[in-house]
């Protein structure tokens, strides 16, 4: 489990509540991505990069620089195992630049500012493929705020709706050795 010190803090403390502790099997890894590199951090807590690895990025993106990222994807597809994947989500450029209309998204960039947290890093809408293919990547799939409604909210969430301007990618890492 890899996360910012402070998040991952407030997700062991939550878990150490529900769960009555850590679950043993779980290895914390605290990194800041725009500090330090996932290189350091995963190899110095026992990451073994011959394995087969699925990477969840989730939530972490949009808050980091482009260096950020492309030092994340310059890992991932350098260290990773045959049949490695990488999923996450992202927003698009436009939503950042002020050029999407939303007021949902307008709310959340009020209230990340006064977090000190604003978004920072977008791909642009249509791009992901290639943005993914120049890093390293193959077999780039995308799904939309119309694909995650439809499939995942149902029953009790069914007035739920996923950002349209927040698709989620997945990847494969071209290496094969």
């Amino acid at each position: 489990e890899v996360d910012h010190p402070a998040t991952q803090k407030s997700k062991k403390q939550k878990l150490s509540s529900l769960l009555g502790g850590l679950p043993p099997h779980v290895t914390y890894v605290s990194i800041d991505f725009d500090q330090e590199t996932l290189e350091e951090k995963l190899f110095e807590n026992g990451y073994n990069k011959d394995l087969k690895t699925l990477f969840i990025w989730e939530g972490v993106t949009y808050f980091l620089t482009a260096e950020g990222i492309d030092s994340t994807l310059a890992f991932v597809s350098a260290n990773s195992g045959p049949g490695s994947s990488i999923v996450f989500d992202y927003i698009f450029k436009a939503a950042i630049s002020g050029d999407y209309d939303s007021a949902e998204l307008r709310r959340e960039q009020k209230i990340l500012e006064k977090l000190g947290e604003p978004y920072v890093f977008g791909i642009d809408e249509g791009r992901i493929k290639q943005f993914l293919e120049e890093r390293g990547f193959v077999n780039v799939t995308e799904v939309d705020h119309n694909y995650i409604t439809k499939h995942y909210f149902g029953a009790a969430n069914q007035n739920r709706r996923y950002p349209a301007y927040l698709p989620i990618a997945h990847a494969t890492v071209a290496r094969t050795t």
